[in-house]
This record gives structure tokens, C-alpha cells and sequence, in this order.
């Protein structure tokens, strides 16, 4: 089994989606604390 993750560059550029997926996980995090 050798499935290293170094092997296969399987990371997604920075790009439109990935981006606003981020944003949005940053915006329910202090979202989150304000909330609490």
C-alpha cells in the first residue's frame, strides 16, 4: 500500500469555489463567536 499524499498532487488551486468555500468557513467561525 503505498498511497503517500506527496506522491499525488491532488491539491486544489486557489481558485473561485475554493475560495469562497474558506471565506465562508471564516465567516461561521466568527460568526460563531460573536453568537456565543
Amino acid at each position: 500500500m503505498s498511497h503517500a499524499p506527496t506522491d499525488a498532487p491532488a491539491r486544489a488551486p486557489i481558485g473561485g469555489f475554493t475560495f469562497i468555500l474558506v471565506l465562508f468557513i471564516l465567516l461561521a467561525i466568527i460568526g460563531a463567536a460573536f453568537w456565543y
